[in-house]
């Protein structure tokens, strides 16, 4: 008897042991699965915030959110649905496909929250934009239920969701939440305009010497005008007068030139007067001694 309870202890033991690998196996299993599911569907952004206007009852205000979609792997279809408040907002029942996306993947078949892509696609990118109607003054939260993504091959892509808030405020209520971040970017502004304003003075403080000597120099601004057009009017009467040298030189030039050629001239005159000179005199030399030379033979 007692080794049957012994056995049957042993059994239970065995099954407990059995049980428990299998639950850590599945839990670590799980938790793979969700470490390894990084694909994720989102609204944004993450929250608006929105006066409630009264434009009629034709007239409404609409919000727009987006559905984007981030690291899926060969995406080919999907299904959507929302949760949120129908006293604040209500759905319009339709949206409009990113260009880039409707470009990327060459459109869909189905509707904006069902439907199949014409091509997969992988990576990350904003797929609709979807519109809601606003309704009356609230909080809400506009939640992805339903959703579901699959492959070209129908297998499941695993993924998480995050939507988004709507805060429809009373026009009181905005006016003063306006007022309040104005007031703030107010507080932002007079203290940049203090350390500015103490700049400037600083500045001011060590250029003070510099804007003294530019009041002076400025102050002697006709001076240098008066300097500047006598040594203008210097500078045209010296070249008026360098203009008038040259044409006296020139003239000068041609003046020597005839000079030099009529000295020549007179050189060569010169040399042959001076030829015939020495001529005359030899032949009155010799008529002298002859005349002298018959004198003396006739006595």
């Amino acid at each position: 008897m007692k080794r049957e309870n012994s056995v049957c202890g042993n059994m239970k033991r065995r099954i407990l042991t059995f049980i428990a690998i299998f639950i850590i196996l599945s839990v670590q299993a799980g938790l793979v699965k969700t470490e390894d599911s990084t694909t994720q569907l989102s609204l944004n952004p993450d929250v608006i915030q929105i006066p409630l206007a009264d434009l009629g009852e034709t007239n409404f205000a609409v919000i727009a959110v987006r559905l984007n979609v981030s690291n899926v792997n060969r995406l080919k279809s999907f299904s959507l649905n929302f949760a949120y408040d129908m006293y604040v907002i209500e759905y319009l029942g339709f949206g409009k496909m990113d260009e880039w996306f409707y470009n990327t993947v060459g459109g869909w078949t189905g509707w904006y929250t069902q439907g199949e892509l014409s091509k997969t696609f992988s990576g990350s990118a904003t797929m609709f934009a979807y519109y809601f109607k606003v309704l009356h003054s609230g909080s809400t939260q506009i939640r992805l239920t339903d959703t579901r993504l699959w492959d070209e091959s129908g297998n499941a892509i695993p993924h998480s969701v995050s939507g988004c808030t709507i805060n429809v405020l009373t026009f009181e209520e905005w006016i003063d939440g306006e007022y309040v971040e104005l007031s703030m970017k107010y507080d932002i502004l007079l203290a940049d305009y203090a350390s500015i304003q103490s700049d400037y003075d600083d500045y001011r403080a060590t250029h003070s010497y510099t804007n003294l000597e530019f009041d002076d120099i400025l102050s002697q601004k006709d001076q240098y005008i008066d300097a500047y057009d006598s040594l203008v009017s210097e500078y045209n009467s010296l070249n008026a007068t360098y203009s008038q040298y040259k044409q006296t030189h020139s003239y000068t030039d041609d003046e020597y030139d005839h000079l030099i050629l009529e000295n020549q001239r007179l050189t060569n005159e010169l040399g042959r007067s001076s030829s015939l000179n020495y001529i005359l005199i030899a032949v009155s030399v010799i008529l002298l001694a002859l005349t002298a030379y018959y004198a003396r033979k006739k006595s």
